[in-house]
């Protein structure tokens, strides 16, 4: 897993821009003020409704999931699967991005076919 996060956190900052607009809750001294600033500004990882980027709160595997996708520049699912997981359907948060995660080879599941 250490080296999973590794390799994310090469890949976004090999994919870095310029820092644009200060986040709210991000302060200039914030220990990864660069790194939050690159996920925003190439739409990684969105701030909320308010700019907040809430780095304290819970993330989905979904979500990171989707995130992921983004920094490898993955595209939609090509197969749709109305059962992937017997835990996802067409009605599971981030459900394209479970299936393109799958097709891609990212996720496998665990092995009693649950996400």
């Amino acid at each position: 897993m250490k080296k999973f996060i590794a390799t994310l956190a090469l890949l976004i900052f090999l994919t870095a821009n310029t820092a644009s607009a200060a986040i709210m809750d991000i302060p200039d001294n914030y220990w990864a003020n660069i790194e939050v600033n690159d996920m925003v500004d190439n739409n990684i990882i969105p701030l909320d409704a308010n700019g907040y980027f809430n780095p304290n709160a819970p993330v989905f595997r979904t979500d990171f999931t989707g995130w992921l996708l983004k920094v490898l520049q993955q595209g939609p699912p090509n197969i749709i699967e109305d059962r992937p997981f017997l835990d996802v359907d067409s009605n599971t948060r981030g459900y394209y991005d479970i299936l393109k995660s799958k097709e891609v080879g990212l996720i496998y599941g665990y092995n009693d076919s649950y996400f």
